[in-house]
This record gives C-alpha cells, sequence and structure tokens, in this order.
C-alpha cells in the first residue's frame, strides 16, 4: 500500500495559483467520488496557504489521477501550476503530513488553526467513505502526533504578533480586568485591541477616531464611540491607552495628559509614534513602544524556530511508527488467505473429531479451544515474521506466495 502526496503552498506558489487549485466542500465530495471510481482513496487538504491531495492506492495510479484532478482544475493556469507541484511518496509523505498537522510547516510557525483544519478533512473523506485503512491510520496518527507536540513543545504559546505581545506586556504591567480602557484609532490594528482588551476583561472600552467609524461598535458590542478631540478628557480616567492611528505626528502629548488615578500604561502600536515619547517620564505612567514590542516578536520567533527544530525530532519517532505499520499493511491480503485456511482447516476438523467420538456438548466446546489454540500458535509465528518484513519486494513476493497458496478455490476443493 503506497501514499502519495501532491499539492502546492505558499512556499512555491503565489495566492493567485494557489487560488486556482482551492477546494470548496462540495468540490472535494465530487473530486473525492470521481477518485473513488479509480480505485484511489484519497483525503483533500485545502487551506488559504496550501492545497494537498494524500492519496492511496493499490495499482500505483494515484498520482496520475491526483495530478489530473490539480491540472484540470487549475484550468488555463495549468501550465503555470505544473512547477510549483510538489509531491512525496510513503515516509516522506507521512512525514509532511505529520510536520503540517502540527503546524510546522504553517506560514505562522506552530500555529493551531491547522489541526482542526487537517482533522475536518479527513473527516469529511472518511464520512463520504473514500478513504482506505492506510489513509485512516496516516491521518489518525498524525493528528495524534500533532497533539503530543503542541503539548510538549507549546509553539503557539510564544506570541508572534506586535499586538498581541503588546497587550501581554500591559497584563503584566497592570492587570486589564475590570480596568477602563481608551483605544485611540479605528484601523484594524485599533479594532484588534479592542477584541484583546474584552478578552482580558476590561470594564469598558471606549474608541476615539476622527474617521468616526462603526466598526468598532458594530464588531464589538458594549464599546463606545468618542469623538477624537475628547482623547485626554477620556485618557485623564483611563487604566489602558491603546494608540493605534495612522496620522504623521504624535496625538497624545504629555502638556495636557493627565494620568489616570491608578495609574496608566500607554501602549503605542503605531508608526510613526501616536504617543510623546516625554509621557514615559511621568509619574504613574508606563510607555510601550513598538520597537521593544517587534524585539520581544523576533526574540519568540527565534524561540519558536528552536522549539520547532525540536518538534520535528520528536515527531521521526512517531512516523517511523506509522510507516512501519503501512508497512505491515502490504501483506494484510496473504495474511487474510492464511487465516481463512487455517480456521477451514479448525472448522474441518472439529467437524470430523465431533462425528467419530460423539462429544458431549461441554467436550466438544473444549475441543474447539484446544484446536482453535493450536492453529493459533502455528499461524501466529509466520504472520509476525511477515509484518516484520522491511523489504518491500520481499513483503510483496510473500504475499503473493500465500495468496496462491491459500486460494478460496483450493480451501473449497479441500473441504
Amino acid at each position: 500500500m503506497s501514499i502519495r502526496l501532491m499539492g502546492v503552498s505558499y512556499k512555491e506558489a503565489a495566492l493567485e495559483l494557489r487560488e486556482r487549485v482551492s477546494f470548496t466542500e462540495s468540490a472535494k465530495l465530487e473530486v473525492l467520488e470521481e477518485l473513488a471510481a479509480q480505485g484511489v482513496s484519497a483525503v483533500i487538504l485545502s487551506t488559504c496557504n496550501r492545497t494537498e491531495i494524500y492519496a492511496s492506492d493499490a495499482k500505483g495510479s494515484a498520482e496520475r489521477a491526483v495530478r489530473a484532478v490539480l491540472l484540470r482544475r487549475a484550468g488555463d493556469a495549468a501550465e503555470r501550476l505544473q512547477p510549483h507541484l510538489y509531491t512525496a511518496q510513503d515516509e516522506q509523505a507521512v512525514k509532511h503530513l505529520f510536520e503540517v498537522a502540527a503546524g510546522l510547516e504553517s506560514l505562522v510557525l506552530g500555529e493551531d488553526q491547522i489541526l482542526g483544519q487537517v482533522q475536518d478533512a479527513y473527516e469529511l473523506s472518511f464520512s463520504a467513505g473514500c478513504t482506505d485503512k492506510a489513509l485512516r491510520r496516516v491521518f489518525q496518527d498524525a493528528v495524534e502526533s500533532a497533539r503530543r507536540v503542541k503539548t510538549m513543545f507549546k509553539l503557539s504559546e510564544q506570541p508572534l504578533s506586535v499586538c498581541s505581545i503588546g497587550m501581554r506586556c500591559v497584563n503584566e504591567h497592570m492587570p486589564i480586568v475590570q480596568k477602563d480602557a481608551l483605544v485611540i484609532g479605528s484601523g484594524k490594528m485599533a479594532q484588534l485591541a479592542v477584541q484583546y482588551l474584552q478578552q482580558y476583561g476590561a470594564k469598558s472600552i471606549t474608541v476615539c477616531a476622527r474617521s468616526r467609524r462603526e466598526e468598532p461598535a458594530q464588531q464589538f458590542p458594549g464599546v463606545q464611540l468618542a469623538d477624537f478631540d475628547r482623547r485626554y478628557e477620556y485618557a485623564a480616567k483611563s487604566a489602558v491607552i491603546v494608540c493605534a492611528t495612522s496620522a504623521p505626528h504624535v496625538v497624545l502629548r504629555r502638556a495636557p495628559f493627565i494620568c489616570a488615578p491608578e495609574g496608566t500604561v500607554i501602549l503605542d502600536l503605531a508608526a510613526p509614534r501616536d504617543a510623546d515619547p516625554a509621557l514615559a517620564d511621568m509619574q504613574g505612567v508606563t510607555l510601550l513602544d513598538v520597537d521593544a514590542l517587534r524585539r520581544t516578536a523576533q526574540e519568540n520567533m527565534q524561540t519558536r524556530r528552536a522549539l520547532a527544530e525540536q518538534a520535528k525530532e520528536a515527531i521521526l519517532a512517531d512516523v517511523k511508527e506509522t510507516v512501519h505499520c503501512l508497512a505491515s499493511f502490504d501483506v494484510d491480503e496473504g495474511i487474510a488467505a492464511l487465516q481463512r485456511r487455517c480456521e477451514a482447516a479448525e472448522r474441518h476438523a472439529f467437524a470430523l473429531l465431533s462425528r467419530r467420538l460423539e462429544l458431549s456438548g461441554h467436550e466438544a466446546r473444549h475441543v474447539q479451544k484446544i484446536l482453535h489454540a493450536a492453529v493459533r500458535r502455528i499461524s501466529r509465528g509466520p504472520i509476525l515474521t511477515l509484518k516484520s518484513l522491511e523489504n518491500a519486494d520481499e513483503r510483496a513476493v510473500c504475499n503473493d506466495v500465500l495468496c496462491r497458496l491459500f486460494s478460496q478455490k483450493e480451501e473449497d476443493d479441500d473441504l
């Protein structure tokens, strides 16, 4: 049984090309059914950063079938897509999936969302009856391994965005819970700041912005909108202030600024700076600027990279175990033939003994148990040896021999 991977990701292709081979849920189901009709089991992973098809079949036609699907999906961009497609087989394909599921191949290293996307992709294919034994084992093991790696190394707990790092720093200086907060600005960074403030449990949030956009109020119920000119009024009673405008000059100056009674932590996320650096000299004021936060982000990124390397090493053992299990699937057909013959011989022997010895019910059950145990002892050794064979050609030969030796026809003729 061979596992094949073919796909394209943000590492190899621009968004315009990746979009051409993205799949909706309904499109996935159509392709899965198409591949199944060709004897190919598959799982389609399609996110904003990658489209990958993992396939398995007994005939070796999976790669050709998957390539045809992707190129057809790309339409008139097929020729441009071709050089960006990557492929992997067996152990390398399994290793890639394990690393993808753990977030080690993500644009944001170590992110958690991809694990859910891998699970969803597998469950869709499984529910449609388009997975085989090999794919089920690979995806179940990949999810299990990813969960273990995330628990061990906690990559996603190293914040990388300036806003998330800034909010964590603010919360360390002054717990945000039940504090009044002011956000100056209404762009994406300001809206993200509002979201973090709510998550940290701020008592009230006021947004001051020139543009008077309605987004913060619409997106986050309970947020108060105020005129930009009233920013100093609200600043005087806010323990937490976040500055995130696109202004080319300082918007929060020292001269009119009054520190809140409990102290004020100012998080300046703007470049150029929104907050007057002289504010840092005021008693009770802590000023956090974007340069310090970026240094922390860079340090966290280095930490993530180091942890990611350790995670990859840890994953290797899981990959080896899964690949070893997949190898044993190569002799499943032969083992099944052997077991059928053993079971038939057991039934035949029991029927013969029952007739000749006129066994009672108790004796018959006892003899049946003895026969079953004897047959299992005879077959167990060869089965374990077959499953432990490492050479693929040797496994194929043994499987073929077993199938021919213990074919159903010969079994029927004997009995």
